[in-house]
C-alpha cells in the first residue's frame, strides 16, 4: 500500500507541474462529465452475490470466481487458522479513461492538464498492405483512477473484505515512455515475441468465441478475444472493427501492464481464497467492464474479449463520435469472512 501511495504522489506531482492549461488545446477538444457513482454504474454487475454457496440476485459467475461455503484462512493478526463464511461478490473499484486527447480528464468534467504533452495525441496511420488495404494504427492514453464506490458511498461497511481506500488519480500514461513506444514497452513484456506466430493468433479465435458466448479463457493470457493479440503492452493498437474494440484492447493492454508491475492483483481462483495475490498476467475473467461515457451501457455484464456487436455497436451504444471511452471496472472478489 505504501508503494501505491508513493506512485500516486509522483503521478499527481508531475500532473500539477504540467499545469492546468486550457489554452493549449483547440477549443472544445476535451469533453467529459463528472462521474456520478449512483446513476452511472450498471448495477446489474453487482450480482450474483454468493453466501455459504447460495447465489443471490440472479446471474452467473465465471468458474474462476468461487469461494468454498466454509473456508479456513489465517487470522489477520496472529496468523492462526480460523473458520469463516465464504462470500463472493463484484466490487466497482476503478475508473479508466481511454483518451485520444492527452491530459483530458473526462471523468472530472473535461479538465485539461499536462499542457506540454500535445505531441502524444492519438495518431492514425495507414500504411498500404500487400492486398492494397490499409492497416490503421492508433495510440491512446489511459488515465486510471482508484474509485471504490462502496467505500465512497459508505455502504456494506460491515463486510471486512471491501476496499477501504478513497478516490485518487493513480496513473497517467502520458508521463510513461514505455506506454508510447513498443520497443520500450517490451521491457515489461519480453515474452510478447513468443506470441507473434500464426498459431498464437489462431488460438485467440478460441478466446473470441468463448468470451462472446460465455467467459474469457484465462490460460490464453496473450489473447483479448475479438480484440486479438494483447501484446505489446503499450498504448499502440491496430485499429480494429470499431473504436469500441480498439479502446477495449488498449484498456486490456494497460491493465495487463498493471498486473505485471503488481499494481493489480489476482482476486479469483484457488490461490485467492484467503487473500488477493500478485499475478503477473491479466486475469480476464475477474473483471467486468462497464462503459459509462460517452454513453452509459446497461444490460448483461461485459467481459474482456466479448464481441462489440453484443454491447457496443447497437443503439444506443453506437455513439457516432465514440473515439474516447470511460469505463468503470468491476472486480470479482472472494472473501473468507472469519468469525
Amino acid at each position: 500500500m505504501k508503494i501505491k501511495a508513493f506512485l500516486q504522489l509522483i503521478v499527481l506531482s508531475i500532473a500539477l507541474l504540467g499545469g492546468l492549461n486550457k489554452s493549449s488545446y483547440a477549443a472544445g477538444s476535451c469533453h467529459g462529465s463528472f462521474f456520478n457513482p449512483i446513476t452511472d454504474p450498471n448495477w446489474g454487475n453487482l450480482f450474483p452475490i454468493t453466501i455459504l454457496g447460495v447465489s443471490l440476485g440472479g446471474g452467473h459467475n465465471p468458474p474462476t470466481l468461487y469461494e468454498p461455503p466454509i473456508c479456513i484462512c489465517p487470522s489477520r493478526i496472529l496468523g492462526i487458522p480460523m473458520i469463516g463464511i465464504g462470500i463472493t461478490f463484484w466490487e466497482p473499484l476503478y475508473i479508466a479513461e481511454v483518451q485520444r486527447e492527452p491530459g483530458c480528464l473526462a471523468s472530472l468534467g473535461g479538465l485539461e492538464i499536462l499542457g506540454g504533452y500535445q505531441m502524444q495525441a492519438a495518431e492514425m496511420q495507414g500504411p498500404a498492405l500487400d492486398d492494397g488495404n490499409e492497416a490503421h494504427m492508433t495510440r491512446m492514453q489511459v488515465h486510471w483512477y482508484m474509485y471504490p464506490i462502496f467505500a465512497v458511498l459508505e455502504t456494506f461497511k460491515e463486510l471486512m473484505c471491501l476496499s477501504s481506500s478513497g478516490f485518487a488519480l493513480g496513473y497517467l500514461t502520458e508521463i510513461d515512455p514505455t506506454h508510447q513506444n513498443d520497443l520500450w514497452g517490451a521491457v515489461f513484456s519480453p515474452e510478447g515475441t513468443l506470441f507473434k506466430s500464426p498459431l498464437a493468433h489462431m488460438a485467440c479465435g478460441v478466446d473470441a468465441v468463448a468470451s462472446t458466448t460465455s467467459y474469457p479463457v484465462d490460460p490464453l493470457f496473450w489473447c483479448l478475444g475479438t480484440a486479438g493479440n494483447l501484446y505489446p503492452l503499450t498504448g499502440n493498437s491496430q485499429a480494429l472493427n470499431s473504436n469500441q474494440t480498439t479502446n477495449m484492447q488498449v484498456l486490456g493492454k494497460f491493465m495487463a501492464k498493471m498486473h505485471r508491475i503488481a499494481l493489480l492483483w489476482g482476486t479469483v481462483g484457488p490461490q485467492a481464497q484467503c487473500n488477493a495475490t500478485p499475478f503477473p498476467f491479466l486475469v480476464k475473467s475477474q473483471y467486468r467492464i462497464n462503459p459509462v461515457d460517452p454513453v452509459t451501457t446497461n444490460g448483461a455484464p461485459i467481459y474482456f474479449g466479448q464481441s462489440e456487436y453484443r454491447w457496443g455497436l447497437t443503439p444506443p451504444n453506437n455513439y457516432a463520435t465514440h473515439e474516447s471511452t470511460t469505463y468503470l471496472i468491476w472486480q470479482g472478489q472472494q472473501c473468507c469472512m472469519r468469525f
